[in-house]
């Protein structure tokens, strides 16, 4: 299935617009339920169902945080994430796993920010998670983290 789904807001306030990349369909459903319920019209939310589709979204550069399923088809989450790295997409990533393994997954290596288990997956841990991590991004790029000549 290879698709993009948009979800509709009906706000003009910047939203921070997150991928998922994750073949089942329930849980992008669960993702929109979690977002909605925590922080109404902040995200706008786009799925691809594929390794292949997800690259081919994130190649456009206009997301601020990727999610990603640990295992999905023939593929695992970390090398996705070592993919986009190796295109120069630098953004944020959180990896979806299944347990409590995302101890075993070197998270430096890949470029991961978080790790969250889906078992326990709630609302206010999945915003605290693209928050944190959408943060330090701003934070990183903001004028007075830049040398004086590149402000």
């Amino acid at each position: 299935m290879n698709r993009q789904i948009k979800v509709p807001t009906g706000t003009t306030k910047k939203q921070t617009r997150l991928l998922l990349i994750e073949a089942d369909h329930e849980m992008f459903a669960r993702i929109i339920l979690l977002l909605e319920e925590s922080a109404p019209r902040q995200y706008a939310l786009d799925w691809a169902a594929t390794f292949k589709f997800g690259l081919s979204l994130l190649r456009r550069n206009q997301y601020d945080l990727v999610l990603v399923r640990n295992r999905f088809g023939f593929h695992a989450g970390p090398d996705l994430i070592k993919a986009m790295r190796d295109t120069g997409i630098q953004i944020p990533a959180i990896l979806l796993t299944e347990d409590d393994k995302s101890e075993y997954i070197d998270h430096s290596e890949f470029g991961i920010w978080d790790c969250l288990d889906t078992r326990r997956l709630d609302g206010a841990l999945l915003i605290h998670s693209i928050r944190d991590a959408t943060a330090n991004v701003q934070h990183q790029h903001s004028p007075a983290q830049l040398p004086a000549e590149a402000r």
